[in-house]
């Protein structure tokens, strides 16, 4: 999965097409909770994500493979580290199907949905819509990296590396394997979707050699904006809440949580205001000291949108 601020520095395998699919789905849930404020929680204050059968189709219409793909998710983990902290979470808590009303409830730590919340930056409604149609799961990383790097429009990586991130370094030891069952088989498919319209982007790569060996590649990526790719309103609510969020500090200044929520109800009802504090937010983020931004968005947002004051 895409790296973030806080570093996700082990995931001690490759998720299966299938292992990554939910994780979309669970990604574009909560990503839904989070715009709207409306926060599913348990007694635990653990998230609940609600899924429909029509949902679950959207990943495999195996039931089987469902049940098979959540079991070993259960007994994955992620661990975090950076400069303050090391922490080890597991991806889901629990799952359950809910047979007689077509439904699963997935359970998910606390501490686990700030690093989903922190993971959904690097996707828009449209991306994750295209990796969860995408047949292989190779399709799905190297989609991810693209998208990583879209705004460069290129990136290069070791093979060993690329490999290792890929948990392929066993099944692929030799390049010309890894070259014929990853690279191109990502690359025809993304290339394909892209001619028909179904995907925003695809690559092409070209190689360094050290030698005879191939070393290094490098990758160019090749994208389009379409009105399907550009944010929705749902992007632009998200990108706006998280920001917000993180300015007025509600984990560890709570009486900000009511400030923000009032904020973000009125950019629901009104759009307009919507696209004004996403410029104003880019403004301050690109132009003021740090310290200043909380300051600066209150004032904004009082004078701007609540002409009364909070």
């Amino acid at each position: 999965m895409l790296v973030q601020s806080n570093t996700i520095t082990q995931a001690r395998y490759e998720f299966t097409k299938i292992e990554k699919r939910i994780i979309y789905r669970i990604i574009k849930e909560i990503r839904k909770q989070y715009v709207t404020g409306e926060i599913q929680t348990n007694l635990f204050n653990e998230l609940v994500v609600c899924l429909t059968f029509k949902d679950l189709q959207e990943v495999s219409e195996n039931t089987q493979l469902v049940y098979k793909s959540i079991r070993t998710l259960k007994t994955r983990s992620y661990e975090f580290d950076n400069d303050e902290e090391w922490l080890i979470l597991g991806i889901i808590n629990k799952a359950r199907h809910i047979k007689t009303k077509g439904t699963w409830e997935i359970t998910v730590d606390r501490e686990m949905v700030a690093q989903f919340v922190e993971l959904a930056k690097n996707y828009t409604e449209y991306s994750l819509t295209v990796a969860m149609s995408l047949r292989s799961e190779y399709s799905q990383r190297l989609y991810e990296y693209c998208s990583q790097f879209r705004s460069s429009g290129c990136f290069r990586m070791k093979v060993q590396d690329m490999k290792e991130k890929m948990r392929l370094v066993k099944k692929y030891d030799r390049y010309a394997g890894f070259k014929k069952y990853v690279l191109d088989v990502a690359l025809k498919e993304l290339k394909e979707l892209y001619k028909q319209g179904q995907c925003d982007l695809y690559f092409e790569y070209s190689e360094e050699k050290n030698g005879r060996s191939v070393e290094t590649l490098r990758f160019k990526i090749i994208s389009r904006e379409s009105p399907e790719t550009k944010m929705s309103l749902e992007d632009l609510l998200y990108s706006v809440r998280n920001d917000l969020t993180s300015i007025f500090d509600i984990q560890k200044m709570p009486k900000n949580k009511e400030f923000v929520n009032k904020t973000m109800s009125e950019l629901i009802l009104n759009p307009e205001k919507l696209n004004h504090c996403f410029g104003k937010l880019a403004f301050v983020k690109g132009n003021l000291p740090k310290e200043e931004w909380q300051r600066y968005m209150r004032y904004v947002i009082n004078d701007e949108y609540f002409k009364n004051g909070e």
